[in-house]
């Protein structure tokens, strides 16, 4: 039997449900299989039957780069076009955004499992591209365009066909924050946000931010005079990458000082012998001259 014959008897084998949790990760590009765990319910051993349906059918592919995180899911092109959202591009994995696209999927699952209604930042791409502008998007004071990880569509708040006009129920936008950033751009940013607020266009902000993050963007908010429309909170634990879930205040501190002392120990147990030689060598030279 050939892989095409292989794929469309996977295919067959395929639930309604499996096709929703395809969807979740189109909407989301690269997601951690604890966000698909989040979103669907299910235990880890149904997750993982689910994955292996998928795979066989070709309708998603793991990644594994970098190896210091697990393996992401992604829709390929066939899996878009079962979930009908070929308007959404292939997902590509770029290392050095892997850590917050893995947040911002598992807030995502969060907050959709607690009923949320969410547009993702792919999503709110494919509207400004099939709109033809960036509306969806804040332009900030040097020009740059920003646009959010996510919004918030509230029940009974519809948007039209690209994205055009809100109706009844202004949208929330979310913004995941996991290294801190400078202040200046932080100020322009929020500036942005807090513009857009004023105008009408959105409700709210929120930010959810790792615990080294959390500081600087309470500070830009206050330096702007952002009001009650702004919200910075902690992301909760389980939507941060590991090497930022457990870390002790002076931590790093003390690994740096342990390597300091550990250094000075060997460079100790090296010049001692070399400085009695040298002593000793002296001393000889000494009686020699006398």
């Amino acid at each position: 039997m050939g892989n095409r014959e292989k794929e469309e008897e996977a295919l067959a084998r395929v639930t309604a449900r499996d096709v929703e949790v395809l969807e979740f990760v189109a909407r989301y590009g690269v997601v951690p299989r604890d966000a698909v765990v989040t979103w669907a319910g299910t235990a880890r051993s149904m997750t993982a039957r689910r994955e292996k349906r998928l795979l066989d059918a070709g309708l998603v592919c793991l990644t594994r780069l970098p190896y210091r995180y697990e393996p992401f899911l992604l829709a390929t092109r066939s899996g878009l076009q079962l979930c009908t959202r070929d308007d959404l591009p292939v997902a590509k994995a770029s290392p050095d955004r892997l850590a917050h696209f893995a947040a911002a999927a598992r807030l995502g699952a969060r907050l959709e499992r607690a009923g949320e209604i969410l547009l993702s930042e792919r999503e709110l791409l494919s509207h400004e591209r099939a709109l033809g502008e960036r509306n969806l998007s804040v332009r900030l004071a040097n020009g740059h365009l920003h646009r959010p990880d996510m919004i918030i569509v509230r029940p009974g708040n519809a948007v039209d066909e690209w994205g055009r006009s809100w109706a009844k129920r202004k949208p929330t936008v979310l913004e995941v924050e996991l290294t801190p950033k400078g202040g200046r751009r932080l100020d322009r940013i929020l500036s942005a946000w807090r513009g857009e607020v004023a105008a009408g266009r959105f409700a709210a902000v929120r930010y959810y931010c790792s615990a080294q993050a959390l500081p600087y963007v309470q500070r830009s908010a206050e330096r702007i005079g952002f009001g009650p429309e702004f919200n910075a909170t902690l992301l909760p634990a389980d939507c941060l990458p590991a090497n930022l879930q457990r870390r002790r205040p002076g931590r790093r501190l003390f690994r740096h000082l342990m390597f300091l002392s550990k250094a000075t120990q060997k460079i100790s147990a090296v010049a001692e012998p070399a400085s009695r030689q040298f002593a000793f060598v002296v001393g000889g030279l000494g009686l020699r001259l006398g």
